[in-house]
């Protein structure tokens, strides 16, 4: 699983082969988040223009939210064998992202 910045969510050629060689894969982009808000600083009290120039425009509580359910609905899929709704019908519930999924390996055994 590849999650990216919406602001950051380009394909470059790296990138592309590692996606590419996956046998099951996930390409994830959060638009309104920045690089920092996938780390720590994302809980941070900061002043808006610097939230913005830092994070983005997604609440911390929120990005953390929506990081972890990712982690935890993949690991569902790959660790313990269960299917992930979440991973499938993601914009329902969070409209700022975006999943593109590669399967070279159709008959996986992987839950999806």
């Amino acid at each position: 699983m590849l999650v990216q910045s919406g602001k950051r969510a380009y394909r470059d050629s790296e990138r592309e082969d590692f996606y590419n060689g996956l046998a099951n894969g996930y390409r994830v982009a959060i638009k309104g988040s920045i690089h920092h808000a996938f780390m720590d600083e994302t809980m941070l009290p900061l002043a808006e223009d610097r939230r913005q120039a830092l994070v983005g425009g997604i609440a911390g509580p929120r990005m953390v939210h929506m990081t972890s359910l990712l982690v935890c609905s993949f690991f569902d899929i790959y660790l313990r064998m269960e299917p992930s709704g979440l991973l499938r019908n993601v914009s329902s519930q969070f409209p700022e992202i975006t999943i593109q999924t590669s399967s070279v390996n159709e008959g996986g055994t992987h839950a999806q």
